[in-house]
C-alpha cells in the first residue's frame, strides 16, 4: 500500500465510509453511493499514484448505452463544457463513466478525494435524468 493509500484508507476508517482496499499494490480505494431518487448505485474507484502525486477517480455504473446517438453525445458534450474539471465518456464497454483527477499531497489527500466524490454522486443525480432521456429517445 502506498502513502496516499495508506492515508485514505486512514481517513475514510475514521470518517466510517465504508470501502475496500484492492489492487495489485493496495492502490485502489472502492466505494458504493446510490444516486439520490434512482436504483443506481454508483462505484467508484480512487486510483491513487504516487510517483506523480495524484489520484483519478472513476465513477462507473452511471449508464450502459446500448447505441451512441447524436443525442446522448450531445448531452455529454454540453456537461464536459459545463463541468470541466469532470469528463464523463463512454468507455469500450459502452458505459459512460465520469473521471476526476487531482494532484494531492499526503496532507490533503483525503479531503480532496471526499470533496470530488461527493462532487461526483451530486453531479451524476442531475446529469442522471438527462441521460436516461439521450439513451431512451
Amino acid at each position: 500500500m502506498n502513502l496516499y493509500s495508506e492515508r485514505l484508507h486512514k481517513f475514510f476508517t475514521e470518517k466510517k465510509v465504508g470501502h475496500q482496499v484492492t489492487g495489485d499494490e493496495q492502490q485502489v480505494l472502492l466505494f458504493q453511493q446510490q444516486i439520490k431518487d434512482t436504483n443506481v448505485v454508483l462505484r467508484l474507484a480512487v486510483i491513487t499514484n504516487v510517483d506523480d502525486q495524484s489520484i483519478c477517480i472513476h465513477a462507473r455504473n452511471l449508464c450502459m448505452v446500448k447505441e451512441v446517438t447524436d443525442g446522448l453525445l450531445q448531452t455529454l458534450n454540453e456537461f464536459n463544457r459545463k463541468y470541466r474539471w469532470i469528463t464523463c465518456y463512454i468507455d469500450r464497454n459502452s458505459e459512460i463513466v465520469m473521471r476526476a483527477d487531482s494532484l494531492v499531497t499526503p496532507g490533503n489527500v483525503g479531503d480532496l478525494a471526499m470533496q470530488l466524490m461527493l462532487r461526483m454522486i451530486s453531479i451524476a443525480a442531475d446529469l442522471y435524468p438527462a441521460l436516461m432521456k439521450a439513451v431512451w429517445a
